[in-house]
């Protein structure tokens, strides 16, 4: 398998993504799971893209001291 890098993805599709959610047949508590983990890493994601944080902010950020 190549590398294919870090993915990207833009916020709007992320947003599409949940909008999918909501009305799909998923389990509630499956529904609801997913859409926290994705605005999880949106948020991470443009944590890191903002603010330029380093690994070890981040860790820091996720998994306290």
């Amino acid at each position: 398998m190549e590398d294919e890098g870090i993915p990207t993805t833009r916020k709007s599709k992320v947003d599409g993504l949940i909008r999918q959610l909501r009305v799909s047949s998923l389990d509630p508590g499956a529904r609801d799971k997913t859409n926290r983990f994705l605005w999880t890493v949106l948020s991470l994601v443009l944590l890191l893209t903002k603010m330029n944080t380093s690994i070890t902010k981040l860790k820091m950020l996720v998994f306290g001291k």
